[in-house]
């Protein structure tokens, strides 16, 4: 979708919310907000999409969300846009604690998680190429 096409249909849902009404809209970086790239750290926000999502975010009862599989700060300093809430790490981190997974939920994730990378790591040395992100 063109940063165009989504002002377009956010105002119209806008339009069809009841007035005072808050309405929340969730985009993923990578892949919608910006181009999936070779090399993740390529991946960049257009001015474009940065103009698209400032307008977005200026509009009454709106409140935008970015997620994204990318660590908390990371997914931060692509975008740099206050006011937004953030949503990294497949939803682990959020830039609003209190809207996200209880403390206990997210060290249970992390210790899974944790044991998946041990487990993975040696593997990547048998395929050149191969990335892995440890968030």
């Amino acid at each position: 979708m063109s940063p165009e096409n989504l002002r377009k249909a956010s105002a119209a849902l806008l339009k069809r919310l009841r007035p005072g009404r808050p309405f929340l809209l969730m985009l993923d970086f990578d892949g919608t907000l910006a181009r999936i790239r070779r090399r993740p750290e390529q991946a960049r926000l257009s001015a474009r999409w940065r103009h698209s999502l400032l307008q977005l975010q200026r509009r009454r009862g709106l409140h935008l969300a970015i997620i994204s599989g990318r660590g908390l700060p990371d997914l931060r300093q692509r975008l740099g846009l206050d006011g937004v809430t953030y949503v990294g790490n497949h939803g682990l981190a959020w830039s609003r604690p209190r809207l996200g997974p209880s403390l206990r939920q997210r060290q249970q994730w992390q210790s899974k998680t944790r044991r998946a990378w041990l487990a993975l790591a040696p593997l990547l040395e048998r395929y050149p190429g191969a990335l892995a992100e440890d968030k």
